[in-house]
């Protein structure tokens, strides 16, 4: 479960490097008109890898 978590924040911070970020937080706030940081970027991430790794039985 937290490997999950540590994976999702890896991701996304490999993603960052080449500016996915920037068109992620771009993309939710024309889909949704929601302002958002680059800290909610990395929490979606993290949230992503812990449900990932919760349904994947990670130990």
């Amino acid at each position: 479960m937290l490997s999950g978590l540590l994976w999702g924040l890896l991701i996304a911070w490999i993603l960052s490097i080449f500016n996915f970020n920037y068109m992620f937080i771009n993309a939710v706030y024309e889909l949704l008109r929601l302002k958002i940081s680059t800290d909610v970027y990395y929490v979606v991430f993290a949230l992503l890898g812990l449900i990932y790794g919760i349904i994947n039985k990670d130990t």
